[in-house]
């Protein structure tokens, strides 16, 4: 059994090393890239010119436009307004071909109407004639 000093010498932590060892420095430089370059990129990022370079590549800057929401609720409104519009003027043709085509049946029940009066008055002065005869 050891004594307790040779125990707590031992046990006691020695210091903690102040640097990686070599070759776990090489393998998360492989993993995760170096750190100076993943600090160089991360700032590039941040500060916007990533996505300036991607904008300007595409073509795409000269036609964004910043648009608050307030601008975009009146536009929403006024293409939901233009839409109302044309429903009511499409509503207002479908009536006015309704009732065109109710004139249309009108007129020819009328005319159905009339022949069907022509035939039986044809029909009652031939029955007269005949009972003259």
């Amino acid at each position: 059994v050891p004594t307790l000093d040779e125990y707590t010498a031992a046990n006691t932590l020695t210091e903690p090393p102040t640097k990686p060892p070599p070759e776990v420095l090489k393998q998360l430089e492989e993993t995760l890239g170096k750190p100076e370059e993943n600090r160089a990129n991360f700032l590039e990022q941040i500060s916007g010119e990533t996505n300036q370079r991607v904008l300007d590549a595409d073509g795409v800057t000269g036609s964004l436009s910043v648009q608050s929401a307030e601008e975009a609720l009146i536009d929403t409104q006024i293409e939901e307004a233009e839409n109302q519009l044309a429903m009511l003027r499409a509503e207002a043709q479908v009536l006015s071909l309704r009732r065109a085509q109710q004139e249309s049946n009108a007129q020819r029940a009328r005319q159905r109407e009339e022949e069907r009066a022509a035939e039986q008055r044809g029909a009652g002065e031939a029955e007269e004639s005949a009972e003259m005869k």
